[in-house]
């Protein structure tokens, strides 16, 4: 168990994270922040779990990406996005009004999961969000494959189109198109 202890100026008590258990852990001891993969940490009375964390101690801040925070009244809150400051022991959500966080469409998400299980894909960011994998971009999923040349994520949808592109079924069908939309 890591222990990783901040001073909280707003409040009296020491808000005291440990970190439970995580399948890995880097750290970049430049910016002192630690990355953790399948986490669970324990910020006082809380308790956080997230697919990913990344810890900052210098700004004493905690961001999780789908997340699990299980309140000391025993509430939980899930969200996609949450950043917990440990100064003033409080957190946000993408979901808290006025709250500034950008959560990727499922379009995007898809795009970005594709271009990492192959480096020959090439990924276009619009405004700093994913918007395009282009490349011999094949999909495989449960009654077909798609084969397409360029697939283009909609912001905040989760539509997909996928341009000069085949869909092969599994009944020997094939449907060509220069565009074809997937939701």
């Amino acid at each position: 168990m890591n222990d990783f202890s901040t001073k909280n100026n707003n409040v009296k008590d020491l808000v005291k994270t440990i970190l439970i258990r995580s399948s890995s852990i880097t750290v970049d001891t430049k910016a002192d922040i630690s990355y953790i993969r399948n986490g669970v940490m324990k910020i006082g009375e809380k308790q956080l779990e997230a697919d990913e964390m990344a810890y900052d101690k210098r700004n004493e801040k905690l961001t999780a990406k789908n997340g699990k925070l299980k309140l000391e009244n025993g509430s939980l809150v899930s969200e996609k996005y949450i950043i917990y400051d440990l100064k003033k022991n409080s957190y946000i959500t993408n979901n808290t009004p006025d709250s500034k966080i950008q959560v990727n469409s499922g379009g995007a998400e898809f795009i970005t999961n594709l271009k990492a299980q192959n480096n020959s894909l090439n990924l276009v960011n619009i405004f700093g969000q994913p918007r395009m994998l282009t490349g011999k971009v094949v999909v495989e999923a449960d009654n077909y494959i798609l084969n397409a040349k360029v697939l283009e994520a909609e912001p905040n949808s989760n539509i997909i189109k996928a341009h000069k592109a085949s869909v092969f079924l599994n009944n020997g069908s094939i449907l060509n198109g220069d565009i074809i939309e997937y939701d």
